[in-house]
């Protein structure tokens, strides 16, 4: 009798999976609920149930839902990840930030967290931490030296750019050089570097830097600062 109950709850979720296949949301709630009274609250019906409501545009519910997968081991990654992304949109990049290093301790070799994890430290400014976790992955061959190195431009770019902002263009000159280091034929770090040799009265030193990009890679931005 268990075990018939028990098949009766998995062939509820199958009918669940297979109407949120075919669009059909409230098909899939009906048999979700189904599920959930036969099985009772596991992780694979909660995780059903934040799809529906994220289908049915219910943000509350799905962020409720999804605080819930996080205590499951088996959907705490997934839960993570996206209670990140949603917290991102908002612009809460602290709390964004805290469950993007939560999915990426759960599957460390995942190099998609590492990227979503320095984005969140540019969008707060924390250059430093974000160079450090950068290295941290790095030691732990999860980036490869290319992905390392361009993923460190980036940050340079970043902080360079917001230092140029600031006024204090001399300061600007060491990220340049790192940014046409590990960002070659990258435009936005080629017009930064020309930019920045541009407002300390390097100009000459500008037009070889933009020149010579130009001619390698024929980016059509990097032409226009020319002329």
């Amino acid at each position: 009798r268990q075990l018939k109950h028990h098949k009766r709850g998995l062939a509820e979720l199958t009918y669940s999976v297979a109407a949120l296949a075919a669009s059909d949301v409230r098909g899939a709630e009906t048999h979700t609920r189904k599920a959930e009274k036969l099985l009772g609250k596991t992780p694979i019906t909660l995780l059903l149930s934040a799809q529906i409501a994220r289908s049915n545009g219910d943000d509350a519910k799905t962020r409720h839902l999804l605080e819930q997968l996080l205590d499951h081991k088996e959907t705490e990654y997934l839960a993570a990840r996206s209670l990140s992304d949603a917290a991102s949109k908002q612009k809460l990049f602290p709390r964004a930030l805290e469950l993007a290093r939560r999915a990426h301790e759960v599957n460390p070799k995942d190099s998609s967290a590492v990227l979503a994890i320095v984005n969140l430290h540019l969008k707060l400014h924390q250059w430093q931490q974000a160079l450090r976790a950068i290295d941290k992955d790095a030691r732990r061959g999860v980036l490869r030296r290319a992905d390392m190195l361009r993923l460190r431009g980036l940050v340079h770019l970043s902080q360079g750019t917001a230092v140029l902002e600031s006024g204090r263009s001399g300061d600007a000159i060491p990220h340049a050089k790192i940014c046409l280091k590990h960002l070659p034929g990258f435009a936005p770090a080629t017009l930064f570097a020309g930019r920045v040799y541009v407002t300390v009265g390097q100009a000459e030193k500008a037009v070889r830097v933009l020149f010579a990009s130009w001619k390698r890679y024929k980016h059509p931005q990097v032409g226009d600062m020319l002329h």
